[in-house]
C-alpha cells in the first residue's frame, strides 16, 4: 500500500479521492468505485500499488497500436481495479475483482525490462489510471537513466485533469477507450460519463502523445451508423483525420448478453468511418485482411501488411512515406 497523490481531508473521518471525476468520499475503511483506494486512518492508501496480477511480452499491435512502433514487442502488465463498471467487460476478472498478484517494487520492474532488453512497456489490461502512483514512480525513474524508452497506457481516459496533466509529460503512446459519444450509455452501462474521457483525449493530443481510439461496439448499444459517425466526426474536428480508429467486435461477457455485434453492422461502421477517417482499423473478428493492412491514404500502396501478429513493412520510407507516392503518413519512428 502507499499513500495517495490526489485527495482531500473532508473531515477527521472523510477523505475524498481527486483522482478520477468520480470523486469519491470514504469514510475510514471504505474503498471507491476503483476497489483500490481505501481510507485508512484518514489517509487514502493505494491498495494495488506494485501488485500484478499479469506480466506478458506481446506484439505492440495486441494493444492495439497499429502505428506506433509497428512490429515491436512490448511488455504488457497489469494490475487490479478499475473506475468503471462496463456491464460487458472484456477483463472483469482483473477489473471487477481481486485476483491473486505477484509483488514487484519499481527497481523490480526496471530490472526485469533490463535483463529482457526490452525497449517498452504498456500498462493494460485492467485500468491503468487506477494504478497511477506506481506508474508515476516508474516512469519518473525510468525515464531518468532511459529517455528514450517508452511507456504506453491503454485505458479508459477517466481521470481528472490535474493528475493526468502530472503524468502526461512521461507517456509516449495511449490507446483510448471510448465507448461511443452518447454520455446515457456512459451513465447506464458503464457507471461514468463522456466529457471527461473526452478531455482526456484533448490534453494527449495537445502535449504529442500519440494516440489510437478504440471503440467497441455493443450490439444494439453503441452500434448504430450515427454512433460510429458521430465519433468519427468528433475526431476529426477535434484532431485531426490521421488518428487511427479501431472498430472492436463485441462478445457477450460479464453481464451484458446481447448477441454478438452482427459482422454487417462492424462492416457498415467501417465504411462510414472511412469517410472521415484515413486509418480505420476492425478488430476481434476475422474479415479480410485489408481491414488490418495499413495503406496509404493518397495512392492506395501497402504500406504494413499483417497476419495476426505477424508484421511484413511493405511500403513505408525511413522518413516514413509512403515508398510509391511519397506522402507522410502517421506513423510513430521505430522501423
Amino acid at each position: 500500500m502507499k499513500k495517495v497523490k490526489y485527495f482531500t481531508n473532508i473531515d477527521s473521518e472523510i477523505v475524498r479521492c481527486e483522482l478520477c471525476p468520480h470523486r469519491c468520499e470514504l469514510k475510514k475503511g471504505k474503498v471507491g468505485v476503483c476497489n483500490v483506494r481505501k481510507n485508512v486512518e484518514g489517509e487514502l492508501l493505494a491498495l494495488n500499488y506494485g501488485k500484478f496480477v499479469s506480466i506478458s511480452i506481446d506484439p505492440i499491435e495486441k494493444k492495439p497500436l497499429y502505428h506506433f512502433y509497428p512490429g515491436e514487442k512490448i511488455l504488457s502488465v497489469a494490475s487490479y481495479g478499475c473506475n468503471f463498471k462496463c456491464d460487458w467487460c472484456q477483463n472483469w476478472a482483473i477489473s471487477q475483482e481481486i485476483p491473486s498478484y505477484e509483488e514487484y517494487s519499481v527497481n523490480d520492474l526496471i530490472e526485469m525490462i533490463n535483463n529482457k532488453e526490452l525497449k517498452m512497456i504498456a500498462f493494460t489490461y485492467s485500468e491503468p489510471l487506477m494504478w497511477y502512483e506506481y506508474i508515476y514512480d516508474f516512469a519518473r525513474k525510468i525515464k531518468s537513466s532511459k529517455p528514450d524508452f517508452k511507456i504506453v497506457l491503454v485505458s479508459n481516459g477517466y481521470i481528472n485533469k490535474k493528475p493526468l496533466l502530472d503524468l502526461v509529460e512521461y507517456i509516449d503512446g495511449f490507446n483510448l477507450d471510448i465507448k461511443g459519444m452518447s454520455n446515457d450509455v456512459y451513465k447506464k452501462y458503464i457507471g461514468g460519463s463522456l466529457e471527461p474521457v473526452l478531455e482526456t483525449a484533448k490534453i494527449l493530443y495537445n502535449h504529442d502523445v500519440h494516440i489510437e481510439i478504440t471503440d467497441l461496439l455493443v450490439t444494439d448499444i453503441n452500434d448504430s451508423e450515427k454512433d460510429v459517425e458521430n465519433l468519427s466526426k468528433w475526431i476529426v474536428e477535434n484532431f485531426d483525420d490521421g488518428i487511427p480508429l479501431h472498430l472492436s467486435r463485441y462478445y457477450p461477457n460479464y453481464q451484458m448478453k446481447n448477441k454478438a455485434t452482427p459482422e454487417k453492422r462492424i462492416l457498415t461502421g467501417y465504411k462510414i468511418a472511412k469517410k472521415y477517417l484515413k486509418y480505420v482499423y476492425v478488430g476481434n473478428i476475422m474479415l479480410d485482411d485489408k481491414f488490418i493492412n495499413t495503406y496509404c491514404p493518397n495512392c492506395g500502396n501497402l504500406i504494413i501488411e499483417r497476419y495476426y501478429t505477424r508484421i511484413k513493412i511493405r511500403g513505408l520510407t525511413g522518413e516514413l512515406k509512403c515508398s510509391n507516392c511519397g506522402q507522410k503518413l502517421n506513423i510513430e519512428d521505430g522501423i
